[in-house]
């Protein structure tokens, strides 16, 4: 007999391993150049719904009916990726604006971009630009625990936003020269290599300096095209030295903001302070020449370095080109949006494709987002109608991100806030920080993110080397707190002080009128891409055939699934 409470229970402190290796092969956005010289791309024919919902949960926040049926009527992924490209970004800071107005408190603007995180999640146009986004937010990181402005953080959000489809060398100058980043990695205020007034000589900060390279861009070991090191006698080769560290902090020296101080703390921050890219004070710019080491220098053809006597900024786009060009960042990077889109444990052929979509978008051109957003979320690993033709699916796919498995929810089944308990326009989370759960964004504990890329938890996982970095934050005695979030989202509970109501019309009509077998095939769609086991599929049919008189029970068929533990691993 199906026991709905004890499903919940077992599937709260239910940790199923399984996340993402695939089968080798080909891309499937194959390619020519037409004689034109342009770029053309063969459609990618959607299959069927359960793959186009599979598609949009890679790309979107949520599969709605009307969004799995729009891009199954397109009949092409790539199509339905061109017209996410052209959209414009939907903005934080003027969502604030709106509802709050330009407002310099913090606490009451924090409270703000939450709130702004979860209404442009959740019924923004511009799906696949917010999703890449969080991704970029949780590889290039800043957070409120560093920096006190809430406003800031949403605008360097915004900056993520707008270059998302851009040129990845784009990504790292402008993030560079943020003041959020200014302050969070300590380059707003670095001072050049100079005596302090007792006579103590103090090096430039090397903070910044260490995080572009180790988090951002090359990371610590030299790799091959498919992501794996590359080794010299057994051993895997680093990618930069102590020195070399010492070297690029010179570069980041001179930096500040417009606020009337060199130093953060001293001047009068305003609003355009914190937003504006951060200018240079010469005087306080490290000009000697730098050179970086044979081991840094190892994979481009000579030894890498800048001349003397450059400007703050022209240092600056020295070391981001050197930085940009380094064989790492296509493998690193892949591999890194791979785990926050697709799954965690991609192949190296997966990752080599994706690796060269960044090395050239086939004009030549190396770094843009397009390219490789499109490799990553059409390739054979990703989609669904090549998964029966893997032979390794128990080790394909990822644990849901509770921070997008919450927004999933809400977003699927147009939920609404009740606006007369705050003063904004759709959903009240401010009492989701104390559940310690990553359910806000730009919240990190720390540069690394919420967990590490490399993150195995004990096990099965670890025993068969596979990672799995969202557990590090959803360990067993936090998934009962998760549970008790996502009950009262769907309405089951009443923890959060305002409403937050479903709207579950459709399927509710739908059991009205065609029964519990058609729910379920309906829920199973749009929250699993029909990827329901048979076994799971009977115990909801039954169940609800038992309790389809109870005026809620569309909302507990959905509390089910989603803390079932099917339903917690994507694939």
């Amino acid at each position: 007999m199906f026991n709905p409470i004890k499903n919940i229970i077992v599937s709260i402190f239910l940790v199923f391993a399984l996340v993402g290796c695939g089968s080798s092969g080909s891309s499937n956005n194959e390619t020519t150049i037409d004689e034109e010289g342009q770029n053309i791309t063969i459609e990618i024919p959607v299959e069927s719904k359960e793959g186009a919902a599979n598609f949009l949960s890679h790309a979107t926040f949520g599969s709605r009916k009307e969004d799995i049926d729009a891009l199954y009527a397109m009949g092409g992924y790539t199509v339905w990726l061109k017209d996410q490209f052209s959209k414009p970004s939907t903005k934080y800071t003027s969502w604030i604006d709106t509802h709050l107005g330009r407002n310099m408190n913090s606490t009451n603007t924090r409270e703000a971009l939450y709130e702004a995180w979860y209404s442009i999640a959740v019924n923004a146009d511009d799906q696949l630009r917010q999703r890449i986004a969080l991704a970029l937010s949780e590889i290039i990181v800043i957070s409120n625990i560093g920096v006190e402005n809430a406003y800031s953080i949403a605008d360097y959000y915004d900056l993520l936003l707008e270059n998302a489809f851009g040129n990845y060398r784009d990504i790292l100058y402008k993030t560079a020269i943020h003041p959020s980043m200014g302050i969070y990695l300590s380059t707003w205020g670095n001072m050049k290599e100079h005596n302090s007034t007792d006579g103590t000589l103090v090096h430039a900060d090397e903070n910044f300096a260490r995080e572009i390279l180790q988090l951002f861009s090359i990371g610590l070991v030299q790799l091959n095209l498919n992501g794996e090191p590359k080794l010299q006698d057994g051993k895997p080769i680093p990618t930069y030295t102590q020195k070399d560290i010492e070297e690029f902090a010179k570069v980041y020296t001179g930096w500040t903001t417009d606020n009337g101080s060199f130093y953060y703390l001293e001047g009068v921050n305003t609003l355009a302070s914190l937003t504006k890219p951060m200018i240079a004070i010469e005087e306080y710019h490290d000009t000697r020449k730098k050179i970086f080491s044979e081991i840094f220098s190892s994979p481009y053809a000579e030894v890498q370095g800048i001349p003397e006597s450059l400007s703050a900024n022209d240092d600056l786009n020295h070391v981001i080109n050197i930085i940009f060009n380094h064989p790492n960042v296509g493998p690193f990077i892949g591999t890194r949006l791979i785990q926050r889109l697709v799954t965690s444990n991609p192949t190296p052929e997966y990752v080599a494709r994706v690796a060269s979509a960044f090395n050239d978008n086939g004009l030549g051109v190396r770094g843009d987002m397009k390219a490789v957003i499109k490799a990553i979320l059409t390739d054979e690993e990703a989609l669904l109608k090549y998964q029966q033709e893997k032979t390794n699916l128990q080790t394909q796919g990822k644990l849901r991100e509770q921070l997008i498995r919450l927004a999933s929810v809400v977003r699927t089944f147009h939920a609404k806030g009740d606006s007369s308990i705050n003063s904004y326009q759709f959903y009240n989370f401010s009492v989701l920080g104390s559940f310690d759960l990553h359910l806000r964004p730009l919240t990190a504990p720390s540069v690394f993110n919420y967990y590490l890329p490399t993150f195995k938890p004990s096990g099965i996982l670890l025993e068969n080397n596979l990672v799995a970095p969202e557990f590090q934050v959803l360990p067993p005695l936090k998934m009962s707190d998760f549970g008790i979030v996502v009950l009262s989202v769907i309405g089951l509970t009443d923890y959060f002080p305002d409403k937050i109501t479903l709207d579950v019309t459709y399927e509710k009509n739908l059991l009205a009128s065609n029964g519990g077998e058609s729910l379920i095939e309906h829920l199973n769609l749009i929250l699993m891409s029909g990827m329901m086991s048979n076994a799971f599929k009977d115990d909801l049919i039954e169940y609800t055939d038992r309790k389809n008189t109870a005026h809620d029970i569309v909302e507990q068929l959905i509390a089910l699934i989603v803390l079932s533990a099917e339903y917690s691993i994507e694939r």
